[in-house]
């Protein structure tokens, strides 16, 4: 079984190679419409008619949400059995760095990786803040994010004042948003 998880261009070529080469039982993995963007094309294609090729080729698919499912059926003009997985929400109690009134400095996170698709937002927010802290208010914006996604930006990121806080491990999420104010969903 081979899993494809393209997340850029490169990575749809790869699979789609893998997946003529290997001749075994494919299962797609698109974690959003990414291929529907601007996404720089290849001699011949564009990451849209890849990923649909890729879509119609695959046994399965795997998607994050059932509007996403739909959407890899327009792409593709075909069905296939596809499962809904999605980062699991830990409800419990309340963080705590919640459970009492904030002082202080306001801070405001983003924590994930930093694609094209919504690095604009993003962007928007770092510079809103630092246009606010330029006023005199006392806000920050700190990015969790790995390596690539805080690199790729730094000049725009040191410009704006913004925090690099580095990727946090998944088990240790919660509670380290909890001590957050806002936290920045792009």
């Amino acid at each position: 079984l081979l899993l494809v998880v393209p997340t850029t261009s490169a990575g749809l070529v790869l699979g789609q190679r893998f997946a003529r080469t290997l001749g075994c039982p494919v299962v797609a993995y698109l974690m959003d419409a990414w291929m529907r963007t601007a996404v720089p094309a290849w001699p011949g294609s564009s990451a849209e008619r890849a990923s649909a090729a890729l879509l119609r080729t695959a046994a399965a698919w795997l998607a994050s949400s059932s509007f996403l499912a739909e959407q890899l059926r327009d792409v593709s003009a075909a069905r296939r059995p596809v499962l809904v997985i999605q980062n699991p929400v830990v409800l419990g109690a309340t963080p705590a760095g919640l459970t009492a009134p904030r002082r202080g400095q306001f801070r405001v996170t983003y924590a994930g990786s930093i694609w094209p698709k919504h690095l604009d937002a993003i962007a928007v927010v770092a510079e809103s803040i630092a246009r606010l802290r330029d006023r005199g208010t006392d806000v920050q914006l700190v990015l969790h994010t790995d390596r690539h996604g805080w690199e790729s930006n730094a000049v725009d990121w040191s410009r704006w004042g913004v925090d690099y806080g580095g990727l946090v491990p998944f088990d240790e999420l919660r509670e380290r948003l909890g001590a957050y104010d806002l936290l920045l969903v792009a």
